[in-house]
């Protein structure tokens, strides 16, 4: 009897030092203290380290492997899963693979700068106080009719708000389009967020242009996902890197902005957005195509979109108002086949019931009249008056030192500063002489890129802009 409770306890302590074990490796894996790749001592060396019998750490590995955690091969070892990216990044791997490191304390930086007064903001993605339709949104708010009950709003957003832009994607892309295939989101990030969310699983890997705005947001990494670049030329995103990518890491969808890329402001021509097609269509590939900038169309309407030339259901579509009107109205939407939206709709509703439908009521009444067609004319002749003068100031000031093409259209101007000094010594030396910018490797780029936008400061101010920024560039030198 004395040797069966010597067993048992025996077996009890085993059991607890065994899940200490798991627990101890589990929180190392997640913290990132053991990156992809690391492999874990031999059991019979962690055994007599830990002092504990090897069928202990046999068993805590097991379990680790059942977790997911750790690979185990006879005669390889255990080692942490290499598609743990999310969960534990391995930075070196991600620095030797072109991309770039942590960027929050980028902006963070930038963050702070836009609030110190004088400061002029060249960051912000938003069109300017003087291009804001006021009065047609006015209108439209003295129209609201309020119903007698407000019940939870449709987590799809108001049918009347989607029947009008279905309408629309008629007149512009040339889509019989279901409204029911449309979900209202409170602008093109929640869009992207629901989308990870319904589609993906940590570990996943996804495709995503290098520079990409989308480097710039966490999300991808919160919920597990791992980035892969797709190098971005002057025509935009290299379908041919496509293949290798898929290749090497299986890839669960790609994230493109064919139109007016940000930061690039690259537009895909026609020819590679088939081929593009082609080969998702080969790899058997969702595509998620960001169109938010394509109503900001300068130099002439740039190729169809994705959306349009889909044949087989294949791609989801995202826009938003937030360049066209203000980030702050919070409307956008996505395009995407029935069971996605289905999909998207339930994870909204598991969030937040859906948007309020005030909001909705107003964009739909504005964009239901002739003052939202007239407004986009305004705006592209005001942004193109803007885009030509910023363009002109630059090159009257930095000369060949600073290599920019003129951007067809969106927010911004992506340029190149060939001088001394690294992104985050220009950063300061901007902030310093009073003007704020984008550094390329926030999203991705090389050393020396800069993300300027034009939208918002007007002729004299950005004229300003531009002589600060050269003050503090050359100062470097």
């Amino acid at each position: 009897m004395a040797r069966m409770r010597d067993q048992s306890a025996t077996i009890r302590a085993s059991s607890v030092r065994y899940r200490e074990i798991v627990a101890d490796f589990a929180a190392r894996i997640h913290r990132g203290d053991l990156p992809p790749g690391t492999r874990l001592p031999p059991e019979r060396q962690l055994a007599l380290q830990l002092g504990v019998h090897r069928s202990t750490v046999t068993v805590a590995y097991d379990e680790l492997a059942a977790d997911g955690l750790v690979d185990r091969r006879r005669g390889s070892g255990t080692t942490v899963r290499g598609d743990l990216w999310g969960v534990a990044p391995d930075w070196a791997r991600y620095l030797a693979e072109g991309t770039f490191g942590p960027t929050a304390p980028f902006s963070e930086r930038i963050g702070a700068a836009r609030r110190i007064p004088g400061v002029i903001d060249l960051v912000e993605g938003m069109i300017g106080p003087d291009l804001f339709p006021r009065a047609a949104l006015d209108r439209a708010a003295r129209a609201l009719s309020f119903p007698a009950e407000m019940p939870y709003p449709d987590p799809r957003g108001e049918p009347r708000l989607r029947a009008i832009i279905a309408r629309q994607y008629a007149e512009d892309h040339g889509l019989d389009l279901d409204p029911e295939r449309i979900l209202i989101t409170t602008g093109g990030q929640q869009a992207v967020y629901l989308i990870a969310r319904a589609l993906l699983r940590p570990g996943d890997a996804i495709g995503i242009e290098q520079p990409s705005y989308y480097y710039s947001l966490p999300f991808f990494q919160a919920i597990g996902a791992r980035l892969v670049p797709l190098p971005v030329d002057e025509l935009g995103v290299q379908p041919g890197a496509l293949a290798a990518a898929y290749n090497r890491y299986r890839l669960r969808l790609i994230l493109v902005t064919p139109t007016y890329q940000n930061p690039t402001t690259t537009t895909l021509p026609i020819e590679r957005r088939q081929e593009l097609l082609a080969l998702c269509r080969e790899l058997n590939l969702p595509i998620v195509e960001d169109d938010g900038y394509r109503q900001l169309a300068l130099d002439g309407p740039p190729p169809a979109s994705l959306l349009a030339l889909d044949r087989e259901s294949r791609v989801i579509h995202l826009s938003t108002l937030s360049k066209t009107i203000a980030p702050g109205i919070r409307i956008g939407w996505t395009v995407a086949p029935g069971p996605v939206i289905v999909r998207l709709a339930e994870i909204r509703r598991q969030i937040d019931f859906g948007m309020s439908p005030i909001a909705q009521w107003v964009v739909a009444d504005l964009l239901d009249r002739s003052d939202w067609a007239t407004h986009l004319v305004r705006l592209r002749a005001a942004l193109r008056a803007r885009r030509d003068r910023f363009a002109s100031d630059l090159a009257d000031q930095f000369g060949p030192a600073l290599r920019f093409t003129l951007p067809a259209g969106g927010l911004h101007l992506w340029a190149h500063w060939d001088g001394p000094g690294d992104d985050r010594r220009r950063l300061e030396a901007a902030i310093a002489a009073g003007v704020t910018f984008a550094p390329g490797r926030l999203y991705g780029a090389e050393e020396g890129w800069l993300r300027l936008g034009y939208s918002r400061a007007d002729g004299v101010e950005a004229a300003e802009a531009i002589r600060r920024l050269h003050r503090a560039l050359i100062a470097l030198g």
